[in-house]
Order: structure tokens, then sequence, then C-alpha cells
């Protein structure tokens, strides 16, 4: 067995789209809670904290404002979520088999 390979029977690797997925919500979450954490920490005490507060709203912010128009306004990928015609695609709440790889 390779070094690379997982010895894990459960381990599942994200696509591209789910990856995706979870940068955004960490974006959003992370621009949501900025303030709250403001909130809690009071006013910055020097310039240095300022600056890497407002880094942090800004860079949240363009990054969750990013990739929801990203999602919105590019099209499918030939190969991205393709689904044979006339079958259902598989969603979150349908168990997909497990296949050890070998």
């Amino acid at each position: 067995m390779s070094d690379t390979q997982s010895t894990h029977p459960l381990e599942v690797e994200m696509t591209p789209t789910e990856i995706r997925g979870w940068v955004e919500f960490s974006a959003w979450c992370a621009l949501v809670m900025t303030p709250i954490i403001w909130w809690l920490q009071g006013p910055s005490v020097s310039t240095d904290q300022f600056v890497v507060r407002t880094g942090l709203l800004v860079i949240s912010g363009v990054v969750a404002v990013a990739m929801r128009t990203w999602t919105i306004l590019r099209p499918r990928l030939p190969g991205e979520m393709a689904v044979p015609q006339g079958e259902q695609p598989n969603t979150t709440d349908q168990a997909l088999p497990m296949e050890p790889k070998h």
C-alpha cells in the first residue's frame, strides 16, 4: 500500500463543488461573527488591531460575495454533477454505497 493512499474505509474525498460550498459558508460565518467579536473585545486599542479587524471584515465579505456570485452566474461544467437522462440525481439524504479503495 502506498503512503498516499488512505487506510480508513469511510474516508471520502470532497468534490470541488463541496469545497466551494464550505469556503462560502466559512466566509459568511466570519462575516457574521466579526461584529459580535468586536462587541465582545471592545474598541481597537492600536492601529494594528484596527487594520487586522478591518481586513478580516473586508476579506470575508469579498470572499462571501464572490463565491455566491460565482455559484449563481457560472454555467454548470460539463462533467460536474452530470446525471444520465431519466435518472434522479443523488441527494445528501440518500446513502451512497461505500467501496473500499484497493
